[in-house]
């Protein structure tokens, strides 16, 4: 069954053009096959436990608690895998003289903007206060699980919330309330500021690699076609 999950988590790398080349790369491959299993496990979990018996949740303080916190966890745990896929990424980049794939670019930055705006609203679930959100899609009570629409206009306002914050922006109907939450954002900030300087590194390094290659290409060249004419 690892097998399998492997070999498909693979065959969504090969399938991605811009991607392909990450299976080459064992570190990277091993933390690509972290970020499918956890996301995995989340979904599973969703819609084996939380989901069908969301009811029965309810009725306990507790279960609700460990309901609003897994996601947190998980969502934490997907940053931080997130964050060294980038890293090696660019490491492989650098080293390999490889060419940049927006696309893979694109990516991290998504895909953290939605990470980061997840955790946040999760954390919102647990701990209200660390926030500043007056007028959220329902009455907040801690003890109830919530789902349908106001759950979605709610993850919608903390992925505005998440995109602004990647520029600095503020966003008008969500604000930081307390120390984590400041931190939380400024390590998004900080995470899409070191994107934007690898990838300015990355073009740098690929600039200096042709260089030096293109002037050692055109001596070859004349020292072949000066023995053609020797000869």
């Amino acid at each position: 069954m690892i097998s399998f999950l492997k070999s498909l988590a693979d065959l969504v790398l090969v399938f991605d053009e811009e991607s392909k080349d990450w299976i080459n790369v064992p570190t990277l491959q091993r933390l690509w096959y972290s970020f499918c299993a956890l996301a995995l496990l989340f979904f599973l979990t969703s819609l084996v436990v939380i989901i069908p018996f969301q009811d029965l949740l309810s009725k306990s303080k507790i279960a609700v608690i460990c309901v609003r916190a897994f996601p947190l966890c998980i969502d934490a745990a997907l940053i931080f895998v997130l964050i060294n896929m980038s890293i090696y990424y660019f490491k492989y980049v650098l080293e390999m003289r490889a060419t940049i794939r927006r696309q893979n670019i694109l990516f991290f930055y998504v895909v953290s903007v939605i990470l980061f705006a997840l955790m946040c609203r999760q954390l919102w679930l647990l701990f209200p206060s660390t926030f500043s959100y007056p007028e959220p899609p329902f009455q907040y009570q801690s003890d109830i699980i919530i789902n349908g629409s106001p759950v979605i206009k709610l993850t919608l306002d903390f992925v505005l919330f998440s995109a602004l914050s990647t520029v600095g922006a503020n966003y008008f109907a969500l604000q930081t309330n307390s120390a984590l939450s400041a931190f939380l954002t400024w390590l998004q900030g900080i995470y899409t500021l070191s994107l934007i300087a690898l990838l300015i590194a990355s073009y740098v390094n690929q600039k200096v690699g042709l260089a030096f290659t293109e002037p050692k290409s055109k001596k070859e060249k004349q020292s072949s076609q000066n023995s053609k004419d020797s000869n």
